[in-house]
C-alpha cells in the first residue's frame, strides 16, 4: 500500500494522500490533495515519521515519488 504520492508537473508538486491513516502537511490533515511548498513538513500518520519537502526543481523525466 502507498501512504501518499507526489507527482510533479513543470510548475508544482501536489501531494495526494492514499492512506487510510492520516497524512499531514505542516500538522494539518490532508483530505485528498494539497500543493506543496518548499519547507513543508510531511508526516506519515499522527505519530509517524516526518520528511521535509525541499522544493527542488526536477528534470522533466523525473517519475512520480511514491511513499
Amino acid at each position: 500500500p502507498r501512504h501518499f504520492e507526489v507527482p510533479s508537473d513543470t510548475r508544482t508538486f501536489t501531494l495526494y494522500s492514499r492512506s487510510r491513516e492520516a497524512t499531514l502537511v505542516n500538522d494539518q490533515a490532508v483530505a485528498g490533495s494539497v500543493v506543496l511548498r518548499a519547507g513543508d513538513m510531511i508526516r506519515l500518520g499522527l505519530r509517524g515519521p516526518a520528511v521535509r519537502f525541499l522544493g527542488k526543481t526536477l528534470p522533466r523525466s523525473s517519475p512520480t515519488v511514491l511513499v
